[in-house]
């Protein structure tokens, strides 16, 4: 049974009178070309297609998975390599007027992602207001991205505390790279409590102390400021600047972290292709459009990179 028959049987009023083809085309044609909804009517003939506020509810409602827009969503099998970074979004032009007169702060939403730098396709995303943080999502994005990718994170976890001590180790390896915004306790304890091997800027100035939590975080700084193995918190209370830094550069050729910036090139090929602005208002509807603006650009390189390979 086709798709579209199968929620057409389901349903409790009348038959969808549009494929859901059709409206994924629409939808498409509208971020690309940031359309309202009467734009979208008005470009399909006159009475033969929907009316723009059918438009609007079957948009709103279309199924818009991240994990089947993925090239490969049965990836928990092999390597993961995750790269986290937030940008600014635009709230609606049309709001602009009620903010001037009642002289309301403008603001911005902030979008967090997290790519596969192995193949630049954004696995999840969290959107908030301004007054949220990065590092205040992260475990949610991680989570987000672990199922996208086929990884079950409560099954991890139980694996990694299950194997913790043996060399053998039978899941699959995954890294995180990040840049300073990320130099929290909090997501070293995470991502330790996955098995997830991390790569985070620390501070310069920063110690090894654990203060009373798990060592995660310093044991990163140790590897990062201290030199690697054989470093221990006195000797870097020790050191001096220079040397510190001397360390962290010897640590960013190690790790490769310059690669840390392929999630900037997806940031700015995805407000190039779909610009900085979301159409929506409502936060609900902002998310869903940014999810569907997501889900075609992951086809889109999975398109492109399929017609390379065959070149």
């Amino acid at each position: 049974m086709s798709a579209g028959r199968a929620k057409n049987k389901k349903k409790k009023k009348g038959p969808y009178r549009y494929t859901h083809s059709l409206i994924a085309a629409i939808s498409q044609i509208r971020d690309k070309m940031s359309l309202d909804f009467r734009s979208c009517e008005g470009m399909l003939p006159k009475g033969r297609g929907p009316a723009y506020t059918t438009i609007f509810r079957r948009v709103g409602a279309q199924d818009a998975s991240i994990r089947e827009s993925l090239s490969d969503v049965s990836c928990g099998d092999v390597a993961i390599s995750l790269v986290p970074d937030g940008t600014g979004i635009t709230p609606a032009t049309r709001s602009e007027y009620v903010r001037v007169v009642h002289r309301l702060r403008r603001g911005f939403l902030r979008l967090t992602i997290m790519i596969n730098k192995e193949t630049l396709e954004i696995v999840a995303f969290r959107l908030t207001d301004d007054s949220v943080g990065e590092s205040s999502v992260f475990e949610a994005l991680l989570h987000d991205a672990l199922e996208n990718m086929g990884v079950d994170p409560d099954r991890r976890r139980a694996e990694v505390k299950a194997q913790r001590g043996r060399p053998d180790k039978t899941y699959p390896g995954i890294t995180l790279m990040a840049d300073g915004g990320y130099d929290a306790r909090e997501i070293f304890s995470a991502c330790k409590r996955l098995g997830i091997a991390t790569s985070i800027r620390v501070r310069r100035d920063a110690n090894a102390r654990a203060d009373g939590v798990d060592r995660a975080r310093s044991e990163a700084v140790l590897d990062q400021l201290g030199g690697g193995p054989g470093a221990t918190p006195a000797k870097l209370a020790a050191m001096g600047g220079a040397e510190r830094e001397a360390n962290r550069r010897r640590w960013k050729e190690r790790v490769r972290y310059g690669t840390r910036w392929l999630v900037e090139i997806v940031i700015s090929a995805f407000k190039r292709t779909y610009g900085d602005a979301a159409a929506a208002r409502k936060m609900g509807n902002i998310r869903q459009e940014i999810r569907l603006k997501i889900c075609t650009y992951n086809r889109m390189l999975r398109i492109g990179r399929e017609a390379a390979m065959r070149a």
